[in-house]
């Protein structure tokens, strides 16, 4: 995670505010720099539990934001109550611009695109970080594969 802005606005964190939507991007870069590492797998467990508290019978409503609601690339502001999960996107900001800013931005992660069957294909960055170490590893990754593709990471890793 970067404490700075980048160059290009559309590499941007998005960062909206109150019932109107107001953008304030810059607050997504205040914070000091986190180091790469596990750490943000403890972040996201942390953020997913009011979302499965949400879901459970009885819940009060929430608005937040999660991670591929109905299998949507990226993250959503969302809307759950009574167990249903909807899109609570800001004002001016439709579904399908909102699909592709996540598109964009999945390159960060080293993923080029994902095809309709959940493949999921990396960037040209990806394939040359691991060309060394492990060039299979930069092959598309099917779902049925995660398994046998994660114990292969994990060996590299060790």
């Amino acid at each position: 995670m970067q404490a700075h802005q980048p160059a290009d606005p559309e590499q941007r964190c998005r960062v909206y505010l109150g019932e109107d939507g107001q953008r304030a991007d810059s607050l997504a870069y205040q914070a000091p720099p986190l180091a790469p590492g596990p750490r943000y797998n403890v972040v996201t467990a942390a953020a997913v539990i009011p979302v499965l508290e949400a879901l459970l019978p009885g819940a009060g409503p929430l608005r937040h934001s999660t991670a591929a609601p109905a299998g949507l690339p990226g993250g959503y502001p969302v809307r759950i109550v009574d167990g249903s999960v909807v899109l609570d996107l800001p004002p001016g900001l439709s579904e399908a611009e909102a699909i592709a800013f996540n598109e964009r931005m999945a390159g960060g992660d080293g993923i080029d695109h994902i095809d309709d069957d959940g493949t999921v294909h990396l960037t040209a960055a990806s394939h040359r970080a691991v060309a060394e170490i492990a060039p299979e590893l930069a092959h598309p990754i099917a779902v049925d594969d995660l398994a046998e593709r994660a114990a292969r990471l994990d060996s590299v890793l060790t």
